[in-house]
């Protein structure tokens, strides 16, 4: 076996991550990185009162050499996000300047040392003004300007970069053909925390019938769940939960008044939600946009039958696996005779899933980041 190369890598979080599967595949790769090679320093940019990727994340700490962190005397109004752009625009390059030369690689920031990794299509559509002012209806004249702005400069530079990395191969053939953007695939995007999954076996959780967990909000296809949810209850499935943080602009306090299903939360707390998993009868994840589906993997390593959309990126890693169903895009009906089906059968569809979740690790995830940094070094 041939000697690991020590690689050094300077990550860049701008302002409070929220928790989704972008935070998940970074903070988990920090905390593979020191088996593959590799060292963590990590510089924070924070608006007042915003907290902090480590301090957020408190397991990756001791995966980290440096920790930077900047804190800025201003919040995020509108003031306060016009001089957030001006720092990361000017500051952000006199700080590089002076730190760089100790990196092997640089994420976060415009940089000849940058590496993007890209978890989504962007958030881009042409005409530029129509965008403009599709994003001034949901927002206002001045904050649109900032979006467009960032997302343009974000989709240009990535066209031109040679370093993008993207969450799996559907993604990376989306962004090719759509966009015009190159990008490496890390091949699997996302996997399960084993700590987790064996402490989730000693917290005694509450027992539910089906969970939908996500960023809940339409892409997710939380209106979806909801409205199947509703149709459970009057069947006599009544026990039913979301989880996960809001989606800006969603008002799930409205979509779920009057009806029988419980809001739990953003749970932070790995091996808390994965007892909530395996305490469940069925995850109903019908998510219309996805390059992975970290939860679905999730869900599968601790025994829970999943009821999807059959979306490209679902049906390329979980549509060979027997616990997992899929319903045509946006046929609520379908979706509810799915899951119908799987509530049926959902102790013989137990081992199914525990054997398809067990394909995905998160070490093998920082494997295949670490091997596209070496591909990266070889043609410098």
């Amino acid at each position: 076996m041939k000697d690991v190369i020590p690689l050094r890598i300077l990550y860049i979080n701008y302002g409070e991550p929220s928790l989704s599967g972008a935070t998940s595949t970074i903070t988990k790769i920090i905390g593979n990185s020191r088996k593959h090679g590799m060292t963590f320093d990590v510089l924070e940019i924070l608006p007042k009162g915003e907290e902090g990727l480590v301090s957020k994340f408190k397991e990756i700490s001791d995966n980290i050499d440096e920790h930077i962190v900047i804190r800025l005397p201003f919040n995020r109004n509108i003031l306060g996000k016009f001089y957030f752009y001006i720092y990361k625009s000017i500051m952000i390059k006199r700080i590089l300047n002076e730190i760089s030369p100790k990196y092997d690689f640089i994420m976060g920031a415009k940089h000849e040392k940058n590496i993007n990794i890209l978890f989504s299509i962007p958030y881009i559509q042409l005409p530029l003004w129509k965008f403009y002012i599709k994003l001034a209806r949901v927002s206002n004249p001045i904050e649109a300007l900032f979006w467009l702005r960032n997302a343009y400069s974000f989709y240009q530079y990535s066209r031109i970069s040679k370093r993008n990395i993207c969450a799996g191969v559907i993604l990376r053939e989306q962004l090719k053909n759509e966009f015009g953007i190159q990008c490496h695939a890390l091949d699997p995007p996302g996997g399960v925390d084993e700590e987790s999954l064996r402490k989730s076996s000693d917290i005694t959780a509450e027992k539910f019938d089906v969970i939908h967990v996500a960023r809940l909000g339409l892409v997710k296809g939380t209106r979806d769940a909801i409205w199947v949810m509703d149709k459970l209850n009057r069947l006599g499935f009544e026990n039913n939960a979301l989880i996960g943080p809001v989606d800006v602009g969603y008002d799930l306090e409205k979509e779920i008044v009057g009806r029988s299903i419980r809001y739990l939360g953003p749970v932070n707390d790995g091996s808390k939600l994965y007892s909530l998993m395996r305490n469940a009868k069925l995850l109903l994840y019908p998510s219309k946009l996805d390059s992975f589906g970290i939860v679905v993997a999730e869900a599968l390593a601790n025994g829970l039958p999943v009821v999807a959309y059959d979306i490209p990126a679902i049906r390329h890693y979980f549509g060979e696996c027997k616990a997992v169903s899929l319903a045509p895009l946006d046929n609520r009906e379908e979706l509810l005779k799915e899951v119908l089906k799987s509530l049926e059968h959902r102790d013989e569809l137990r081992d199914y899933a525990t054997e398809c979740g067990s394909l995905f690790s998160w070490d093998a995830t920082t494997k295949s980041f670490r091997d596209i940094l070496d591909s990266f070094s070889a043609n410098d």
